[in-house]
């Protein structure tokens, strides 16, 4: 199965809808996605995993590289993981790297630490690997 990725931006926040499984094959693309984004110099991001099916420790090892190479004002924030996701998250101990929220919109406050009006003007790309 492919992974296909689709990007929103919201200002300074990038949306990133996961659609797929996160696997050995597409691991490289979801990590080459992500890091041209912060060479273009975003730094927040939000991972909506609404669509994402599975995703094994290649996957998380690429989100917690993001993590790592992120200056001190980056943040991610998934949303919309199923339980599975959740788990492997909270068993790998990424979550507290990592926090999982329930919506977008909470993902979105999360990032900008308040509870006002978020301006939600955005472009959108679509990118496929597999």
């Amino acid at each position: 199965m492919s992974l296909e990725l689709a990007l929103e931006e919201y200002q300074d926040i990038v949306v990133i809808t996961l659609d797929g499984i996160v696997q050995p094959d597409n691991a490289d693309f979801l990590h080459n996605s992500l890091n041209a984004l912060t060479r273009d110099g975003y730094s927040r991001f939000v991972l909506d995993c609404t669509q994402l099916k599975s995703i094994n420790s290649d996957g998380l090892a690429v989100l917690y590289d993001l993590f790592l190479e992120l200056p001190p004002n980056g943040k991610i924030v998934l949303c919309n993981a199923n339980r599975r996701i959740r788990g492997l998250l909270d068993i790998s101990g990424l979550g507290h790297y990592l926090p999982c929220v329930e919506s977008r919109d909470t993902a979105m406050k999360t990032i900008r630490n308040e509870i006002g009006h978020l301006d939600l003007d955005w472009t959108e790309e679509h990118h496929t690997a597999g």
